[in-house]
């Protein structure tokens, strides 16, 4: 048989509860390869496959069939994919090859096949009437099994077949047996989630430094930049404001405040007062201001005597108080 009539597959990516939390809401499921052999021939769209052990030797498992090949490829059409999706531990991935692989029936070597891919064995079957009968055919060798003690075995489907299509009447197969490859196989995959364990355990430690070292860093940053700060000071310590500024910004504050109220401009007024006199007395005052600008409040009570664009300085009175005496000496009239 030519290698280019069939394609070939050495594993599928099955996902297991690697018992990893990440975080409070992670589910801790991490992929797997499942290690076999796979193969589809292009002709026919036959499907066969072969579990792969961790000796690299091979374990039957299951029937070749004719399944198609739709969408996701053959690698997910092989096993009964709804069963190992389902899985969620390694016994449970473990428990639905096994029930894929089927089961094996002892044999004996009976000499070599007529090609490197065959040979030829000795089965024991029982008839319908309970007599044991002895068979020798020809199987693919990727089918039979080795076990620890140096017996063979043969998968059962290929068993089956043969008696099916080379004896007359009804004969089973005797001493069928378990699938063979559960205990290799379930060591195989235990290796590879305490690996996915491991790495992540040392990837997380990385990080964890990773990111102590970062803050020790920009803490030691910001330590400096403060540092900086107070030595900057020290050597060079602020002015002082200039008093004249100042005064300049608080004028301009005010003037900013007063001319959105009702203004009148250069007038002379009379500002009426009082000031205690002594034994509980007060005695009128009264003080007159040659120029200057008012400023009435939204209210019309009272009002902001404005001297010489003095904003700052500015005196708020009220108007009872206020007696406007003209216009200002030299003011346009």
């Amino acid at each position: 048989m030519r290698d280019d009539q069939y394609e070939e597959h050495t594993s599928v990516q099955v996902h297991v509860d690697a018992g990893i939390r990440t975080s409070p809401a992670g589910n801790g499921m991490r992929p797997i390869e499942l290690p076999c052999r796979i193969r589809r021939w292009r002709d026919t769209g036959r499907v066969a496959m072969e579990y792969l052990d961790t000796d690299g030797g091979t374990v039957p498992c299951g029937a070749a069939t004719r399944a198609g090949v739709h969408g996701r490829g053959v690698k997910h059409t092989l096993i009964n994919s709804r069963a190992i999706g389902r899985s969620r531990t390694v016994d449970d991935v473990v428990a639905a090859v096994a029930n894929q692989a089927g089961t094996v029936v002892p044999c004996t070597l009976a000499g070599d096949g007529p090609s490197d891919r065959s040979c030829r064995v000795r089965i024991r079957a029982r008839t319908g009437d309970g007599k044991t009968v002895h068979h020798t055919y020809t199987v693919p060798a990727s089918q039979l099994r080795q076990a620890d003690d140096g017996s063979w075995w043969l998968a059962s489907w290929v068993a089956r077949e043969r008696l099916d299509t080379y004896t007359d009447r009804a004969e089973e197969p005797i001493d069928e047996r378990p699938w063979l490859g559960t205990e290799a196989l379930r060591r195989q995959l235990h290796a590879q989630v305490e690996a996915i364990r491991h790495e992540e355990a040392e990837a997380a430690e990385a990080e964890r430094q990773r990111r102590e070292k970062a803050e020790a860093k920009a803490k030691a940053k910001r330590e400096e930049a403060r540092r900086q700060r107070e030595r900057d000071r020290e050597a060079a310590p602020e002015p002082k404001p200039d008093p004249e500024t100042e005064r300049e910004k608080e004028n301009e504050k005010w003037r900013k405040i007063l001319i959105r109220l009702e203004k009148r401009e250069n007038v002379a007024v009379r500002i009426y007062g009082w000031r205690p006199s002594g034994s509980g007395y007060y005695t009128r005052t009264q003080e007159d201001v040659p120029a200057c600008d008012l400023y009435y409040t939204a209210s019309g009570k009272s009002v902001y005597i404005v001297e010489d664009d003095d904003y700052v300085g500015c005196r708020r009175k009220a108007l009872t108080n206020v007696e406007i005496l003209g216009a200002a000496e030299g003011a346009e009239q």
